[in-house]
């Protein structure tokens, strides 16, 4: 399935089949990838050296399905694998190195209007079918990958990155 650059990764939950899984695959290809990617390089600085063959790069994969819920309504669930190479900067040396994301997405989507209904504001996760799921919410019958992605990369970067660690 195919975001359009405009809409930054929204999606129509009505392109769903219920209860069919649809594999998503995204890379810095597309726009609203390369920008989740640009955000995570560190700037370099003239005359840095980044000594590494290594291009920054972006990658998603997921199995998202459609489902229905007795409680919730209509569910987008989203299983899948986030991973990034990207520039940031050495704590200790100041030196420019490349460093690593790896990391199992699980998230589902609900309606908003059901949030509010159950009163669910403060709740961050959801248990669907025996597994947790981080809870996001889908506006106008779109959900917003480009929202998941991009918390999934900032809340696992590392934030003292160490050259050779």
């Amino acid at each position: 399935m195919k975001a359009k650059v405009k809409d930054k990764g929204l999606f129509a939950l009505a392109k769903l089949k219920l209860n069919t899984p649809e594999l998503f695959s995204f890379d810095q290809s597309l726009e609203w990838m390369e920008s989740i990617l640009t955000e995570l390089n560190a700037p370099l600085e003239e005359g840095d050296v980044l000594f590494t063959e290594e291009a920054p790069q972006i990658h998603f994969k997921s199995e998202t399905t459609k489902k229905q819920n007795v409680k919730y309504g209509d569910i987008v669930v989203i299983k899948g694998d986030f991973s990034a190479k990207f520039i940031t900067t050495c704590i200790q040396s100041g030196s420019p190195m490349m460093d690593r994301i790896d990391v199992v997405v699980r998230a589902c989507y609900i309606d908003e209007v059901i949030k509010k209904k159950y009163e669910l504001e403060d709740e961050v996760n959801i248990i669907v079918d025996d597994e947790e799921f981080d809870l996001f919410l889908y506006h106008n019958g779109k959900f917003d990958l480009y929202e998941v992605i991009r918390e999934y990369a900032f809340i696992n970067k590392n934030p003292y990155p160490v050259l050779g660690k």
